[in-house]
């Protein structure tokens, strides 16, 4: 229903609920069809700027692109956690060589 456009009160009444209690119940499935909501909006700009040359409808699509643009650089991932003490000297351990370098384990019995 919240895909078709409906109001959380027109789908609250629909399944006997009240508006609290859909929105916390159903809320990922709100969000969801929302998110499909505006999926559909932005592929009939599209369409409607490449095929009809709508001037409003490319300047949506460039604006909601310039969006995107902007929030993937404003991203950024986060910073590696801080090794500890200890962990800092079993990594440090690990890439020791020459002749500190711990040895070969011994070739088992049984592999020939």
């Amino acid at each position: 229903m919240a895909s078709r456009g409906a109001t959380q009160e027109a789908m609250a009444t629909a399944v006997g609920l009240s508006i609290k209690t859909l929105s916390r119940i159903y809320a990922d499935e709100i969000g969801r069809a929302a998110e499909l909501i505006r999926q559909a909006v932005f592929a009939t700009q599209v369409r409607l700027a490449v095929n009809k040359g709508s001037t409003p409808a490319a300047r949506f699509v460039l604006a909601e692109l310039e969006k995107v643009e902007a929030a993937r650089i404003a991203y950024r991932a986060p910073a590696p956690a801080k090794l500890g003490k200890k962990e800092e000297r079993q990594a440090a351990a690990k890439q020791v060589a020459g002749i500190f370098a711990p040895g070969e384990a011994p070739a088992l019995l049984t592999s020939h």
